[in-house]
């Protein structure tokens, strides 16, 4: 049976789809059979992360209206094999998504949903940035969460400049799980190659790190502030500083 995981924000733009994709791409690369579930039912913005807009036949939608079964709605990824996307495209609303999530499950051992089926999921990992408006926002998800009966609730914290740490101009991931009083999950360092598909080899261990907390190899994060100690550091802070 897959340990479904949902990944959730109120807020949009702090990366939920992109790190819905990034984790899913590595537990693929790691044998795993992984499905992303996309949460959006109007535009398909976890396809379009995936370059696969013009790659499905089927999508929930279909199935609901008995045009076809759930499982011929998934869409194999055509680089990452194990990797699989199930479309809520045309959908009138989300709530489909569960029921499609309870159909295709015994077919994968990760399902990775975007914002959706949280009630389905064994946890839901809260998205922020590490800035005040996405803090407050992620403190209202946690809270939503917790009113709808959700046990196991955790933090990931995007695009965290630790030059901005280092100089005491932002909180800490530690900080700010602790602030919201959940578990820190894990860590994503400032990657401008991100938004355009792209990511390099240091973001690249942050993601296999949060993928062996969710697959419990290990609970270790990464320390985003040791690029910036020593000299080397000190040039890279003071040039994030003029850009």
């Amino acid at each position: 049976m897959a340990k479904k995981i949902a990944l959730f924000s109120f807020k949009g733009g702090v990366g939920v789809t992109t790190l819905c994709v990034g984790i899913g791409r590595i537990l693929a690369a790691c044998g795993e059979r992984v499905l992303l579930v996309d949460g959006d039912e109007k535009s398909g913005n976890l396809l379009s992360v995936c370059n696969c807009d013009d790659k499905y036949v089927y999508t929930v939608a279909d199935a609901e209206r008995g045009d076809c079964r759930y499982k011929q709605a998934l869409l194999q990824h055509p680089q990452f094999r194990n990797l699989y996307i199930l479309p809520l495209m045309g959908c009138k609303d989300k709530s489909c998504a569960a029921k499609a999530v309870s159909e295709v499950q015994s077919q994968f051992d990760f399902i990775l949903c975007d914002g959706v089926a949280i009630e389905t999921c064994d946890e839901v990992s809260v998205i922020t940035h590490p800035y005040s408006p996405s803090i407050r926002s992620a403190s209202a998800a946690i809270n939503f969460l917790k009113d709808a009966k959700i046990s196991e609730i955790n933090l990931i914290v995007n695009c965290v400049n630790g030059g901005l740490i280092f100089d005491g101009e932002i909180f800490t991931p530690q900080e700010i799980a602790k602030m919201l009083r959940v578990k820190l999950k894990g860590v994503i360092p400032e990657d401008l190659y991100l938004p355009v598909g792209k990511i390099n080899k240091t973001t690249e261990r942050f993601f296999a790190a949060i993928a062996d907390a969710y697959n419990g190899k290990s609970d270790k994060i990464p320390n985003v502030i040791k690029p910036y100690y020593g000299v080397n550091g000190f040039f890279k802070r003071k040039l994030r500083s003029k850009l």
